[in-house]
C-alpha cells in the first residue's frame, strides 16, 4: 500500500475548527450550541484552552434520562467525559479505527504538544476510507482493463505467427519471443 492516509489529510478537507465550552457552561447552552452548529459533540477547554472534557448529545440525552427535567439545570463539567481519548495529526486511517472502536468512541480530539488542533468523528474516517477504496478499485479496473489488452495482443499475435508458419512462410517470431516482447513492453504503451 502507498502512503497511509493520516489524521491530518483528514483535517486538511474538514478543517480544524473545534467548538468547544467551557465546564461550567449550562447544559440549556450546550443543547443551543450543539443545535445551531448542528454538530454532536463540543470538548470542554480550561481558561487555557487544556481540555477538561467531552461532550456529545448523547451525554446529554442520558443525564435526562437519570434526572428529568431538571437535568437541562446541570452544567457541562456534571455530565462530560473526563478521560478524553485523543489522537494525533500522524495518525493513520487504520490506527484510527482501531481506537475508536476499542474505546467505543466517535469523536476523538485531535491534539498536537498538548493542545487541541481539531477533531475528527467516524463519519470523517468512513468518508475518508470509502474515498480511499474508490480510488483503489479505480485502479484495479485500469489494470485489469490493461492486462486484458496484452491478452488480446498476445492472442492476436500468436495467430499471425501460426498463420505463417502454416502458409509455409518462415516467421522470425515465434510464440515465446512475442511474449518476451509482452513482458518488456510497458502496458500503456500498447494500442490495438
Amino acid at each position: 500500500m502507498g502512503h497511509a492516509i493520516q489524521v491530518k489529510n483528514i483535517l486538511h478537507v474538514k478543517g480544524e475548527t473545534v467548538t468547544t465550552v467551557r465546564p461550567e457552561t449550562p447544559i440549556r447552552d450546550l443543547a443551543q450550541i450543539l443545535a445551531d452548529e448542528r454538530i454532536g459533540v463540543a470538548v470542554a477547554t480550561s481558561v487555557h484552552g487544556v481540555i477538561a472534557g467531552i461532550v456529545s448529545e448523547q451525554d446529554i440525552a442520558k443525564n435526562i434520562a437519570r434526572h428529568g427535567p431538571r437535568a437541562i439545570e446541570f452544567r457541562v463539567e456534571d455530565v462530560m467525559v473526563r478521560d478524553v481519548v485523543t489522537c494525533t495529526r500522524v495518525n493513520n486511517l487504520g490506527d484510527i479505527l482501531l481506537l475508536m472502536s476499542a474505546q467505543e468512541i466517535r469523536h476523538p480530539p485531535v491534539v498536537e504538544d498538548d493542545r487541541l488542533v481539531g477533531i475528527i468523528s467516524m463519519h470523517d474516517v468512513v468518508d475518508c476510507r470509502l474515498g480511499e477504496l474508490e480510488k483503489k478499485n479505480e485502479t484495479l479496473n485500469q489494470m485489469l482493463s490493461n492486462a486484458a489488452q496484452v491478452f488480446v495482443r498476445v492472442m492476436f499475435m500468436a495467430d499471425e505467427t501460426h498463420m505463417a508458419e502454416s502458409t509455409g512462410e518462415q516467421s522470425a517470431d515465434t510464440l515465446a519471443d512475442i511474449c518476451r516482447q509482452v513482458k518488456d513492453t510497458n502496458i500503456n504503451e500498447i494500442s490495438l
